[in-house]
């Protein structure tokens, strides 16, 4: 699904990221940990088409990633960072946000849909009425992720997602994506998070290592 061959990144003139390769296949979920600044995050934003690369290529789905085809690549892939914005004044609107753009117009959900996945993450259907400044960062973070779930992508960029979510919460998060038909490359730091994975890797020394 995701291949990244002979990528190299840089950051100005320091390179961050030289020669990596590494293959995301349908259906695997795989965890990259290392210290802060190796480069982790970068590698998501890279394949998202946000990140440029100055060596190799990266490719979804035998297309390789490049200035014409970067729109059509993201649309199958989804992106969950630890920073979530709401963007509406109550939770509803807030997830129904991306649908009300031409776009997505036609993936539209229904409202049992979104009270199901609210469900699976632990949330209270009542959540939908409530006020985006009145929840907490954790129902914050779970709402991003339902938001992205709905969306219906093929792969999912996982950036740090259990980072401040309390042990119930982060069990409901780490449960839902074990399901066999998500596909996902994350970054964490989270033992509990990286356990459940496939594969693991750490960068170091501007390279990737399989632990």
């Amino acid at each position: 699904m995701l291949k990244f061959k002979n990528v190299s990144i840089a950051r100005g003139n320091t390179h961050i990221l030289e020669n990596i390769n590494l293959t995301v296949d349908t259906g695997s979920k795989i965890a990259i940990c290392g210290s802060s600044g190796s480069g982790k995050s970068s590698l998501l934003m890279a394949a998202m088409g946000c990140f440029p690369v100055t060596q190799g290529e990266i490719s979804f789905n035998d297309k390789v990633l490049n200035k014409t085809t970067f729109k059509e690549i993201r649309q199958h892939i989804a992106y969950i960072g630890q920073d979530s914005i709401m963007g509406e004044e109550n939770v509803l609107e807030s997830i129904l946000l991306p649908f009300t753009y031409k776009s997505n117009h036609m993936l539209k959900p229904k409202i049992e849909s979104i009270k199901d996945f609210l469900v699976k993450l632990g949330l209270n259907r009542k959540i939908l009425d409530m006020d985006c400044s009145k929840i907490s960062g954790g129902e914050r973070q779970r709402i991003a992720i339902v938001r992205a779930l709905l969306m219906n992508k093929k792969l999912f960029l996982i950036d740090e997602v259990t980072t401040g979510l309390d042990p119930d919460s982060k069990k409901y998060v780490i449960d839902l994506f074990q399901e066999p038909k998500f596909t996902i490359l994350s970054v964490s730091h989270d033992t509990e998070w990286l356990k459940e994975q496939n594969l693991i890797y750490e960068f170091r020394n501007k390279t990737i290592y399989k632990l």
